[in-house]
C-alpha cells in the first residue's frame, strides 16, 4: 500500500520521466500488479495487463537488438509480413 501511495503521490512530470526510462517502466508494472490485488479486479484485467507487459518487453528488447543489427526501429509487423 505504501508503494501505491508513493507512485500516486509523484508529480505528473516525475511519472512522465519514469515512463520514458525503460527500466523504470517496471515500476509501473509492479504498481499495476499490486493495485490489481488491492482492488480485487477481474481476471480479465490481469490477463490484459500481462499481455501488455509481454508485448512491451518484446518490443523493448527487439528494438535494442534491431537497432544494433540493422540500425532501424523494430517492427514486429514487418517481420511477420516478411518486409
Amino acid at each position: 500500500m505504501a508503494y501505491l501511495k508513493f507512485i500516486d503521490g509523484l508529480p505528473r512530470v516525475a511519472k512522465i520521466i519514469l515512463s520514458i526510462i525503460p527500466i523504470c517502466h517496471l515500476l509501473f508494472v509492479v504498481y499495476l500488479i499490486i493495485k490489481n490485488v488491492v482492488d480485487k479486479v477481474d481476471v480479465v484485467v490481469w490477463v490484459l495487463d500481462i499481455i501488455a507487459l509481454v508485448v512491451d518487453i518484446i518490443f523493448y528488447v527487439g528494438n535494442i537488438i534491431w537497432q544494433i543489427l540493422k540500425g532501424e526501429t523494430f517492427s514486429l509487423g514487418r517481420i511477420v509480413a516478411g518486409k
